[in-house]
C-alpha cells in the first residue's frame, strides 16, 4: 500500500487508493483501516478514491471499469461499466454530486445513481469530438459539468440530458500546434485553467490561451487554495504564475490535495502518503507490504514470512513477523546494494539468505544483530554471469547437515562453478557441472534421500526474463567429501537424453515417498526413481497428463502429500499420485486478483498455503497440518448442531490416525483415515445420513505411534 495513486482529504480523515488496496487514515487518532480484495474490495489495484460527506460513502475506481462503494462498514462492487464491453474501461476519476456519480474514463463519461445503484446515462461522444475520446477529470461549476479530455475541455448544462452529444460544447487551444490532450482542469474563482503537461491554459471565454509553458511536459496536475492556482510536477509543487516551489519531495508524486483548514499539503507518492508542513515532510505509513511483486516466499521455523520481491523492479526483501511488516533494501540498509531479490531461504541458526540478480548473496542475521553480510565476486569464488565481472546472480541457498552453506551460482555465458560452498570455518569450495562448466543457467534445488542435489534450469520466463537458454536438469552428489572429487556423482538430463518435458523447469520438490516432482513451462514430470543416478542408472520420467502444457512456477508438498502447483493460469491441487485434480483455484472462484501466480509456500504447522502473485500476497487455510507427536484431541463446535454447523473440526491428531465415531453403545457411525493434525466431519454416517442427536465418542488410534485417545462430544439438531 505504498504506491498511493489517489487521495482525498475530508476533515480529519484521509482516504488513499493504492496499488495494494485502500486505507483510511484518521489524523486525530492515528488509526489506519486497511482494505484489500480479501477484506471487501473487489480489486486490489485501486486507481481513484473519493469520500462524499453528505452520504458518508467512499467510492473507489479501478482500471477495468469496476468501482466499489463503501457504506456502514460494507463494500459493494458495481460492474455496470465493466460489463458494458467498452474497449477502454479504465476509470480515471469519480465526482459525487448529490445522489449522482459522474465517472470519467477511457469510455467517456457515465452517470450513476448511487442511491438506487443504477446507471442513468452514459456519454460516448462529446459534441463533435471523436468516439473514444477519453475523459480525465471532472469539475462542476456554475451548474455545468466540465470535463478534461484527450481532445480538449468539454462542458454541458446540468439541466439538460448530458447523454445528448449536441448539448456538449468543446474548448480547445487557440493555436492549432498546441497540445489539446488535457490532463487536468481547475476553477480558480471564476477562471478556468487546464494543463496538457507542457502548457497551462486559461479559458478566455472562447478557447484555451496558453499562459505558462514547460517544454519538457513536466506538469502532472492542478489544484487551488485560497484563490490561487498551483501545479505539481514529478517531485515538487509550484504556484502559478510565479513558478515558486511550494514543496519538494524525493518520491514521484501521483496526486495532491491542499488541506481545507491549514497550509498543509497532502501528497500521494510512489512510496507512501506524505504531508508537506512548511519545510517538513511527514509520512503516513500503514503497516503493509512494501511491494505487490512476489517472486519467492519462504516460511521460517517460527512461522514468519520472508519474501523476495523479484528482479528489475524488485524492492529487496520483505518480512512479516509477529504481525508486523519489515523491509530490507537500499533505502533501509545502505549495505543492501541490490534490490532485485529473487530467492529467500533460512539457515539453521535463523540467518536469512537473500539471493539477488546481480548483487550476489546477502545474509540477514537473526535477532537484534543488524549487520548484513554481502557475499560477492570480490570476497568469494562466486563468478559473474558471463564468467567474470561483479554482476553475480545467485540462486537457491541451503545448508547441509555438516554446516556447509551451498550457493547456486547462476550464469548465462562463460565458465564458472555450479555450486559455491562456504564451510563452517569460512573457507570456500567449488563444484562444477559435469555436463560442462559453462552450462550454468541453473537456479532451483531439491535434495533427495541420498543427499543428491538436483538443480533446475531457469531460462526465459519468470525468474530472469532475459535471452538466456535453459539447459535442463542437473544433479550432483559430492558423497559428503567436498575436497575429494574423485567419487563425485553428477550429470544432467535434457530433452535429448531423457523424457523430461522441457529444459526450462522452474519448480522442484520431493514428496514423502521420495518422488521428484518437476514443474516446467510445459507441465509436470515426476521422477519415480531418482536414486538410480547413484548406480549410473537412468531415472524414469513420467509426464502427468492432467497437468500437461501448463506453465508451472512452483510445486509445494503438504502434510497429506498432496501437490500444490502454482501456474500462470491458477493454482491446482492434485492427490499424492498426481492422477486426480482435487481443487482448482482461480480468480473466478477466489479472491485472487490474477491467475498469474509467481510463488508458493506452505506453513506445515498452521496449514496455511501462501500464494504470491504480481498483484500481492494471498493465503489459503488448509486442513493439511503437520501431525503432532502425541494426541491432544479437541473437537468443536460443542455441541455440534448439524442444522447450523456445516462441519465439526477435529484437531490434535498424530501421524496416520484412524478415527472412529461411535455411539455410547459402541455402534459405528463413521470411520476416517487422516494423516494431518486437523480434519473435519460433516456429521453424516457411513450411509450419508445425518447422525441422530445424542452423545458420541471419538476414538483415535495412530498406526505409526500406536498411541490412542478418546473424547466425548454431543450432537444436537435444532
Amino acid at each position: 500500500m505504498y504506491n498511493v495513486n489517489s487521495l482525498n482529504q475530508d476533515g480529519n480523515k484521509i482516504y488513499a487508493a493504492t496499488s495494494g488496496g485502500v486505507y483510511f487514515a484518521d489524523l486525530s487518532t492515528d488509526e489506519i483501516k486497511q482494505f484489500t480484495n480479501v477484506t471487501g474490495l473487489s480489486r486490489i489495484d485501486a486507481k481513484y478514491i473519493i469520500h462524499q460527506k453528505e452520504s458518508d460513502k467512499v467510492f473507489v475506481g479501478y482500471n477495468d471499469g469496476v468501482f466499489d462503494i463503501y457504506k456502514n462498514g460494507e463494500w459493494n462492487a458495481i460492474y455496470d461499466i465493466y460489463n458494458a464491453g467498452f474497449v477502454k474501461a479504465n476509470i480515471n476519476s469519480i465526482l459525487p454530486y448529490g445522489d449522482k456519480l459522474y465517472i470519467a474514463g477511457g469510455f467517456g463519461l457515465v452517470v450513476f445513481d448511487h442511491k438506487d445503484n443504477v446507471t442513468i446515462e452514459d456519454v460516448k461522444r462529446f459534441g463533435d469530438m471523436n468516439v473514444g475520446t477519453e475523459a480525465r477529470t471532472i469539475k462542476i461549476h456554475d451548474n455545468k459539468i466540465w470535463v478534461a479530455t484527450s481532445s480538449g475541455v468539454v462542458y454541458a448544462d446540468l439541466d439538460n440530458s448530458i447523454a445528448n452529444r449536441e448539448d456538449w460544447k468543446s474548448i480547445i487551444p487557440a493555436e492549432t500546434f498546441q497540445n489539446s490532450d488535457i490532463l487536468d482542469i481547475e476553477w480558480v474563482n471564476d477562471s478556468l485553467y487546464a494543463t496538457s503537461g507542457d502548457h497551462i491554459y486559461s479559458w478566455n471565454g472562447e478557447n484555451l490561451q496558453s499562459v505558462f509553458e514547460y517544454s519538457t511536459k513536466d506538469i502532472f496536475g492542478l489544484d487551488s487554495k485560497n484563490g490561487k492556482l498551483y501545479f505539481y510536477r514529478e517531485r515538487d509543487i509550484r504556484d502559478y504564475p510565479n513558478d515558486v516551489r511550494l514543496a519538494n519531495v524525493v518520491d514521484p508524486i501521483n496526486d495532491i490535495q491542499f488541506d481545507e483548514n491549514s497550509d498543509d499539503v497532502y501528497l500521494g507518492t510512489k512510496s507512501g502518503l506524505k504531508i508537506a508542513k512548511q519545510d517538513t515532510i511527514l509520512t503516513i505509513e500503514p503497516n503493509s507490504p512494501l511491494s505487490n511483486g512476489i517472486a519467492y516466499i519462504h516460511v521460517t521455523k517460527d512461522g514468519s514470512l520472508w519474501i523476495g520481491t523479484g528482479n528489475f523492479t524488485g524492492n529487496g526483501v520483505m518480512s512479516f513477523r509477529n504481525g508486523l511488516w519489515d523491509y530490507y533494501n537500499r533505502s533501509t540498509n545502505p549495505e543492501f546494494e541490490a534490490n532485485s531479490v529473487v530467492n529467500v531461504n533460512e539457515l539453521k541458526n535463523g540467518t536469512i539468505t537473500a539471493s539477488t540478480y546481480g548483487g550476489g548473496l546477502y545474509l540477514i542475521p537473526p535477532g537484534d544483530d543488524t549487520t548484513i553480510e554481502n557475499i560477492n565476486a570480490s570476497n568469494s569464488p562466486l563468478i559473474g554471469t558471463g564468467g567474470s565481472g561483479n554482476f553475480v546472480i545467485t540462486g537457491d541457498v541451503f545448508e547441509d547437515d555438516l554446516g556447509n552453506m551451498w550457493i547456486v551460482n547462476w550464469g548465462n555465458s562463460g565458465t564458472g562453478p555450479l555450486f559455491v560452498i562456504r564451510t563452517p570455518s569460512g573457507s570456500y569450495e567449488t563444484l562444477f557441472n559435469c555436463a560442462g562448466s559453462s552450462r550454468r543457467v541453473l537456479y532451483k534445488t531439491a535434495i533427495d534421500f541420498n543427499g543428491t542435489k538436483w538443480v533446475s534450469s531457469a531460462g526465459t520466463d519468470v525468474t530472469f526474463s532475459g535471452t538466456e537458454v535453459a539447459v535442463g536438469l542437473a544433479y550432483y552428489n559430492e558423497m559428503r567429501t567436498l575436497s575429494d572429487k574423485s567419487d563425485d556423482i553428477c550429470g544432467m538430463f535434457t530433452t535429448n537424453n531423457s523424457d523430461i518435458n522441457s529444459n526450462n523447469s522452474q519448480a522442484l520438490a520431493f514428496d514423502k515417498q521420495g518422488t521428484l516432482w518437476i514443474g516446467s513451462i510445459s507441465g509436470v514430470n515426476r521422477v519415480i526413481n531418482p536414486t538410480a543416478v547413484m548406480n549410473n542408472g537412468t531415472p524414469i520420467f513420467v509426464n502427468i497428463r492432467s497437468l500437461a502444457n501448463l506453465n508451472v512456477r512452483e510445486i509445494v508438498i503438504d502434510a497429506l502429500d498432496n501437490k500444490w502447483i502454482a501456474t500462470a493460469s491458477g493454482l491446482i491441487v492434485v492427490d499424492p499420485d498426481g492422477e486426480n485434480v482435487l481443487h482448482t483455484i482461480t480468480m473466478d472462484n477466489s479472491p485472487l486478483p490474477t491467475n498469474n501466480l509467481m510463488a508458493l509456500a506452505y506453513d506445515e504447522n498452521s496449514g496455511k498455503m501462501y500464494i504470491g502473485t504480481d498483484k500481492g500476497l494471498y493465503s489459503v487455510q488448509t486442513n493439511a497440518v503437520k501431525p503432532i507427536a502425541e494426541y491432544n484431541l479437541k473437537v468443536y463446535p460443542q455441541p455440534f448442531d448439524t442444522k447450523k454447523n456445516r462441519l465439526m473440526t477435529i484437531e490434535g491428531l498424530t501421524e496416520n490416525s484412524d478415527l472412529r465415531i461411535v455411539t455410547v453403545n459402541g455402534e459405528l457411525v463413521r470411520s476416517l483415515k487422516v494423516n494431518s493434525r486437523k480434519t473435519t466431519w460433516d456429521g453424516k454416517n457411513e450411509r450419508g445420513e445425518d447422525a441422530s442427536p445424542g452423545v458420541y465418542l471419538l476414538y483415535a488410534v495412530s498406526s505409526t505411534t500406536e498411541s490412542t485417545q478418546v473424547v466425548k462430544f454431543a450432537i444436537v439438531n435444532k
